[in-house]
């Protein structure tokens, strides 16, 4: 049996909500395709891969840069939100390179998924943590404890850690009602 540390802190953080009796409003999307957020994200995008329950949303930069966004539905709640699978930025070949680092580019998504998120009021949840085997191509990544600093600035919030990742939540930002 494979061991899979987002799962096990998935089933911590679900058995710490399952003690507090709550009421929520459910969802049902039955592919990405059908979610609000993706809908908003595709239409910002420069290129778009779709499959039933993942989305791949580009942007492309100058210097032959993209930033690429990977979302999957959270099939762990009935909350109709987002799981934020990875978002990175790559050259044009889709591998790491140093000359696509700190442009803002990764900024750039995070701030039209974030946008998007409150716009269609989805809640997201990511892994801050970097993919092992990029920290070992390039050192000087950002760490689990960066990541988090960074994506806490976009209205994230830790709900859970160990020593190698944070898990993090953000709930949509409400809409402004007009009166």
């Amino acid at each position: 049996m494979k061991y899979s540390l987002k799962r096990q802190l998935q089933l911590l953080e679900r058995t710490t909500l399952t003690r507090a009796t709550t009421i929520r409003e459910t969802h049902t999307h039955s592919t990405i395709a059908t979610h609000p957020l993706y809908k908003s994200l595709a239409a910002s995008a420069t290129a778009v891969e779709v499959y039933s329950s993942k989305a791949i949303i580009q942007l492309h930069h100058a210097g032959n840069c993209i930033s690429e966004l990977v979302i999957t539905l959270d099939d762990e709640t009935d909350s109709g939100g987002i799981w934020v699978d990875k978002i990175e930025t790559l050259n044009a070949e889709g591998e790491l390179d140093a000359s696509c680092f700190k442009q803002g580019y990764a900024k750039q998504m995070l701030t039209l998924l974030v946008q998007a998120a409150d716009e269609t009021q989805t809640p997201l949840v990511l892994i801050a943590a970097p993919e092992a085997h990029q920290l070992r191509q390039m050192p000087g990544l950002p760490d689990k404890d960066a990541l988090a600093a960074l994506y806490s600035r976009y209205g994230f919030v830790v709900t859970s850690s160990n020593w190698a990742q944070i898990r993090m939540a953000r709930a949509p930002k409400r809409k402004n009602s007009m009166l």
